[in-house]
């Protein structure tokens, strides 16, 4: 048994990954625990990558930003996310920006992360949703379960906002 993949499940852009930006750490039936990678493209400068979920110690809606991560870095183990799982499953979504996008990768609407996370809505950035199950699966072992992307999407995830909830990570809320 190994950790079960994380599934895209819902993209605005489009650029295309080729593997999953979130590794899964551990698992247990509370909290999936992961952490972010920048392999968007080899050739772009990435200011910064938000990683938003449900946090294990109650945030609704937990916002942070790691900054000029360079292709093939993992964030800093400062950044290794714990997040709370519900039904078995956490969702997990990354806005990641660059000036470097182009109109055709770059949705027009990117005010979600903005209204959540204060942050600039006119930025240039795409985002993916991601669902971590919180248990462990069986994969073949000649498939890299922690990076792949699979195929199709079976369903949408339900969001993770909550207009009562924000974060931002120069703050500590239990």
């Amino acid at each position: 048994k190994t950790f079960c993949p994380p599934e895209l499940v819902e993209q605005d852009g489009t650029y295309l990954l080729k593997m999953s930006p979130v590794t899964i750490t551990s698992v247990s039936s509370e909290s999936v625990k992961f952490r972010t990678t920048n392999i968007i493209k080899e050739d772009m400068a990435v200011e910064w990558i938000t990683t938003v979920f449900s946090s294990s110690n109650g945030v609704e809606y937990y916002c942070d930003k790691v900054e000029n991560m360079e292709y093939g870095a993992s964030a800093p183990e400062k950044y290794d996310y714990e997040a709370k799982c519900s039904n078995g499953e956490a969702l997990v979504e990354l806005y990641i920006h660059s000036p470097e996008f182009t109109e055709e990768e770059v949705p027009v609407a990117t005010s979600t992360l903005a209204s959540q996370c204060s942050y600039d809505p006119e930025v240039k950035m795409v985002k993916y949703t991601f669902l971590l199950r919180c248990e462990e699966c069986d994969v073949p072992s000649s498939v890299n379960a922690s990076n792949r992307i699979p195929s199709s999407s079976k369903r949408l995830p339900t969001s993770l906002r909550s207009s009562n909830s924000k974060h931002t990570p120069s703050k500590s809320v239990p």
